[in-house]
């Protein structure tokens, strides 16, 4: 139930029409009771927006990454964070994670590729993760096969 709402509220879909057609943006940062907005607590580069959004990377996330949407964020989240070099301070290895959706093996190079502090504790952004967790996430993301639910249908509709 829980990633189900996350991912109708958090995960913007122009279809849904929940946020109308002013809303440019494919996640949201921050919900109030009348505003959303693109932005977080913690910065507002739209790098860290897609990030902190993608947190944590457990195994319930398979239920929360669905292929459509994250075909889009990662487009925008990479570009991002290509743009910025301050992204790959920290904020580059949920993009690699969330690749792994659509791309494990390259998900995997991209783990590896990262600074060799992507991890430290001291690194605010690593928010617990680490290089063992990335790499049991990246052949477990979700595939083609899994079965995701429709944004827009209730849980435990047909």
């Amino acid at each position: 139930m829980e990633s189900h709402g996350a991912d109708t509220y958090w995960h913007v879909r122009k279809s849904a029409g929940i946020y109308g057609e002013d809303f440019p943006d494919q996640v949201v940062g921050i919900l109030w009771d009348h505003v959303v907005e693109h932005q977080t607590w913690f910065g507002g580069a739209p790098y860290i927006v897609s990030g902190i959004q993608l947190l944590p990377f457990v195994p319930a996330m398979e239920n929360y990454l669905d292929k459509e949407w994250v075909e889009q964020d990662n487009a925008v989240y990479k570009r991002e964070c290509e743009q910025d070099p301050e992204c790959a301070k920290g904020w580059s290895w949920p993009m690699c994670l969330e690749q792994a959706v659509l791309d494990p093996v390259a998900a995997r190079e991209c783990v590896h590729s990262l600074p060799g502090d992507a991890f430290d504790t001291g690194n605010a952004a690593a928010n617990g993760n680490s290089l063992t967790n990335s790499l049991h996430w990246t052949p477990r993301a979700p595939s083609e096969g899994a079965h995701h639910a429709d944004p827009g249908q209730a849980q435990g509709s047909p």
